[in-house]
């Protein structure tokens, strides 16, 4: 494919010629992280170590894909990418911080659910039966499957697979149980995501700050990523790339 086959948007590109260098330092700091998560690739999905790899795994595609955007000018779009890379990051962070719980088996059993409900399209007694099956493989209890009164089952609800030590089914909820992200930085990149915003009519922001918020959630959500995840399969050059890009960040004015 060639670069002129693509749309872009050269209002906002031209904006990021003098911040080659820190292009080039994140694209650097995503390829490290890429090869970092590799080494823990597990060919199990439906384990504790598979969930977390397939976490993993999705950030630092998620941050490939916000850098090509950044790239190609394309800045809302980036944003709406950041925003699934915090939300993942985030229930990575509750799955790894939470072993004993074994939330994974829990997220495990709802995520099927909810991708059979969605593949089949319509109510399956099928599914249940599926479903109920694999709760008595996982040895997960009857009343993540059960209505509450006049609420929901935690299986249908957004974060229900948390319930064992969460009350709150929504990411506020979710990310007051991490110190992985600032909920506010979240709330704004969810915009993005929705699109509905009177701001987001506007022309895009091609400020330095502007510039240097998206550069930072990239660099913040995989340097996270690899403390909490990879570290034992980096080098000390990550460790000084991350105090260069840092640097290089917080000097943008």
């Amino acid at each position: 494919m060639r670069t002129k086959d693509l749309f872009g948007n050269n209002n906002t590109t031209v904006a990021l010629c003098e911040y080659t260098e820190e292009l080039s330092l994140l694209k650097e700091f995503i390829e490290i992280a890429d090869e970092a998560v590799q080494c823990r690739a597990s060919e199990q999905d439906a384990t504790h170590k598979g969930i977390c790899y397939l976490f993993a795994r999705a950030i630092v595609d998620y941050a490939k894909m916000a850098y090509d955007n950044i790239l190609m000018g394309h800045f809302k779009s980036a944003h709406m990418v950041m925003r699934t890379m915090v939300e993942n990051l985030v229930c990575l962070d509750v799955i790894i911080h939470n072993e004993k719980e074994e939330l994974w088996k829990y997220y495990y059993v709802q995520s099927y659910r909810d991708t059979m409900k969605l593949a089949q399209k319509e109510r399956d007694p099928n599914i249940l039966k599926t479903i109920k099956e694999m709760c008595s493989m996982y040895n997960i209890e009857e009343e993540f499957l059960k209505k509450r009164g006049d609420k929901r089952a935690y299986i249908d609800s957004r974060y229900g697979w948390t319930y064992k030590i969460n009350s709150d089914f929504n990411f506020a909820g979710l990310s007051r149980l991490v110190s992985s992200i600032d909920g506010k930085d979240f709330k704004m990149l969810s915009d993005y995501s929705h699109g509905t915003s009177l701001y987001q009519r506007l022309p895009n922001n091609t400020s330095d700050g502007h510039i240097k918020s998206m550069f930072s959630v990239v660099y913040t959500v995989i340097d996270r990523l690899i403390v909490m995840y990879g570290w034992d399969d980096v080098d000390d050059y990550f460790d000084e790339l991350a105090e260069m890009l840092e640097v290089r960040i917080n000097n943008i004015y």
